[in-house]
């Protein structure tokens, strides 16, 4: 896992076009703190949330961490679970081996997302809503997924760009 703070850096030196040419196309946001990252009461919003930041401190904006969602050379899928094979391997006993799979279509300029559950051990959530093995859910920046019973945030790179940026301006 990447964490923001590294990121940071390299959104201050470039613009947004050039971070996503550098980055995967899409990224699992983590912390093991309680907070609420995005402001979802708009469908799809990127921004961050301003009620409740006030107090966010650069230690606690510094324990956010990225996981980048790239396909290996000629697929357009990842699988994530805690499986060493797997393409983003989570150390954490609550996924499955194979726990879930994100497809990447990246045909247009602005990749498409999805997920499905391949394993039901401690389930796959998105938005808070459980998803079945085998069902395809879209994913937008600012989805919100739990896997077992870790939790993340999906954005894709660009919105990240934006979101380090104003992540680390609240927390200065």
């Amino acid at each position: 896992m990447t964490p923001l703070r590294d990121l940071l850096e390299a959104c201050r030196q470039l613009d947004r076009e050039t971070f996503c040419a550098m980055h995967a196309p899409g990224a699992l946001v983590h912390t093991s703190l309680d907070h609420q990252l995005v402001d979802d009461s708009a469908a799809g919003a990127s921004t961050l949330r301003s009620i409740g930041w006030a107090e966010m401190t650069r230690a606690s904006a510094e324990a956010y961490k990225a996981l980048f969602v790239e396909p290996r050379v000629g697929r357009d899928k990842v699988v994530i679970g805690r499986a060493p094979h797997c393409d983003l391997t989570i150390d954490d006993v609550s996924l499955a081996e194979r726990h879930a799979e994100v497809s990447i279509d990246g045909s247009s300029e602005r990749p498409a997302f999805r997920i499905r559950a391949l394993e039901d051990l401690l389930g796959t959530r998105v938005n808070d809503e459980r998803l079945g093995v085998g069902v395809w859910r879209e994913l937008r920046s600012g989805t919100r997924l739990q896997l077992g019973f870790t939790r993340f945030f999906f954005f894709s790179s660009g919105d990240l760009y934006v979101m380090v940026r104003q992540l680390f301006e609240v927390a200065s």
